[in-house]
């Protein structure tokens, strides 16, 4: 805590939930985050928190709770985001939802988006099969 800012690294990937991996795995839960939040906003000390995101996203499963969890812990005590590099996908998502982002000048932010592939095999499965003997 600084000045009574408890400032929460969000660093790495982001996943779903991080178990006991942290601080080797160069990963961040959405569990952490938010248990983190959930103390701060308990804390009398504490009167606001800045998350310190170096982002490039993470995993979809469990964005959307930690976004909606912020905006609704902002109501209790400003959340700001400290966009420190890179605050991409997920993690522009999780910025989007404090009361504040803060940018440097060389921070790449944006891109609150899905990818998803899909492979079909079921042409190739309908085609007779050679067998040669």
């Amino acid at each position: 805590m600084v000045n009574g800012i408890a400032v929460l690294p969000v660093t790495g990937t982001l996943v779903h939930r991080l178990g006991g991996m942290r601080p080797f795995s160069g990963m961040t839960g959405y569990d952490g985050i938010v248990a983190c939040l959930q103390q701060a906003m308990a804390d009398s000390q504490v009167r606001g928190v800045l998350l310190d995101i170096d982002s490039p996203g993470g995993q979809a499963a469990g964005a959307f709770d930690c976004a909606d969890m912020i905006y609704r812990l902002r109501q209790q005590k400003p959340v700001w985001a400290l966009c420190n590099d890179t605050a991409c996908s997920a993690a522009m998502l999780l910025a989007s939802a404090c009361s504040r982002r803060l940018v440097t000048q060389t921070s790449r932010i944006g891109s609150i988006g899905v990818m998803m592939s899909h492979v079909s095999y079921a042409v190739i499965w309908r085609r007779p099969v050679l067998i040669s003997r």
